[in-house]
């Protein structure tokens, strides 16, 4: 039977996000700065691997906006918070662990979708830390060398 979900890649800015949606597809579709705040609208990037399609939405950092553009980027990260399947909540290991979803995100309520707690930038940190990260449920990945790619998708 194939199946087929819409994933959002949600975080703070500069998670990682734009990485992972690169190497999840195979291709660099994503613009990836380390300036924060390089994806002003949502990224879109497909993955098919036998009868699953994954469809992934790189969404704009999520933060307390300060001016115009920075509430338009989190109106659109929220509209697609409301329609997708299931929610990547990115974090960057080295800075673990993660704060709740709804705070980051600045929702009023529980998003409809579930969340998994992903950390990126899981070639930053240890070994030792991340046996920490595998026991506590979460995932852990590195966008730079594809560590944790399977799992990732597993999971999903």
């Amino acid at each position: 039977m194939p199946l087929s979900g819409h994933i959002a890649l949600a975080g703070a800015p500069n998670v990682g996000k734009s990485s992972l949606l690169n190497a999840l597809v195979g291709q660099r579709l994503a613009m990836v700065s380390p300036k924060p705040q390089a994806t002003r609208l949502p990224v879109v990037g497909l993955r098919t691997d036998a009868d699953t399609q994954y469809v992934f939405h790189d969404l704009p950092g999520l933060l307390d906006p300060r001016y115009a553009l920075q509430s338009a980027m989190l109106a659109a990260a929220h509209a697609v918070l409301e329609r997708v399947d299931l929610i990547l909540h990115l974090h960057p290991a080295p800075d673990a662990p993660a704060p709740p979803f709804e705070a980051i995100a600045r929702l009023d309520r529980t998003p409809r979708a579930p969340v998994l707690l992903t950390y990126t930038k899981g070639d930053l940190v240890s070994a030792e830390r991340g046996a920490e990260v595998a026991a506590s449920g979460a995932v852990m990945v590195s966008a730079t060398t594809g560590a944790g790619l399977d799992r990732l998708l597993e999971r999903i």
